[in-house]
């Protein structure tokens, strides 16, 4: 709602320059085709769209899964994690907009808002996860990277249209993490099943680490 009402207040002041891209059919290096130039103020209204509707969709969804799941002793810190790291990536991200916007055309700075929008919400899971202090991060970590990977397998081979993608990235990349993390969990629960062993567990250690481990000194308290 938040990308739309500002989107919509862009094209009132902008005009005619905000243009949908497509892809090309042809087998360019660039795979969109858009002739016309983009305006200066369009990059002020991407950016400041981009970053309020992310912060109000992490915003949203860490309340809702923290809710859902028994987390409400750390809500008010997940929140507050999620708000600052909004702030900072928001700041990291400035050079790459006004870089991409040199890109042709628009094509640049839709891009520049789909890293945006990835960057945000991995930091959103993640941070969740950290607070909460799960003994399986790593497994949270190959879980976001999956969601991520089918996030742009989809929208490499189904969407066609930017302009209209721009809308569902933000939904439709928090719904594939959450679907990658629940996948990879179920195939490590899987695993642990078959093998009889906790492979990932954050205090797990493998090779030397765990001969070191093994070595340390026990008190006779500890026995």
């Amino acid at each position: 709602m938040i990308l739309g009402i500002i989107l919509f207040i862009a094209w009132g002041v902008v005009g005619d320059t905000i243009q949908e891209v497509r892809f090309s059919p042809s087998k360019s290096i660039n795979p969109a085709q858009e002739n016309t130039e983009v305006h200066p103020l369009f990059l002020n209204f991407i950016t400041l769209a981009m970053f309020l509707s992310s912060l109000a969709a992490t915003i949203c969804y860490g309340a809702m899964k923290s809710n859902s799941e028994g987390r409400q002793a750390t809500l008010t810190t997940t929140l507050t994690h999620i708000f600052i790291g909004n702030l900072v990536i928001l700041v990291m991200m400035l050079p790459l907009y006004f870089s991409a916007s040199e890109m042709d055309n628009q094509t640049g700075i839709v891009l520049s808002t789909i890293v945006h929008a990835v960057m945000a919400c991995m930091h959103t899971y993640m941070s969740m996860e950290i607070i909460h202090e799960d003994k399986h991060l790593i497994v949270h970590l190959f879980g976001v990277i999956f969601g991520v990977a089918l996030f742009c397998w989809i929208s490499t081979f189904v969407i066609s249209n930017l302009s209209v993608f721009i809308f569902l990235t933000l939904p439709l990349l928090l719904s594939m993490i959450a679907g990658g993390s629940t996948i990879v969990q179920m195939f490590y629960q899987w695993i642990q099943a078959v093998y009889g062993e906790d492979y990932l567990h954050n205090n797990r250690k493998f090779g030397g680490d765990f001969a070191n481990e093994q070595t340390d000194e026990v008190s006779f308290d500890d026995i």
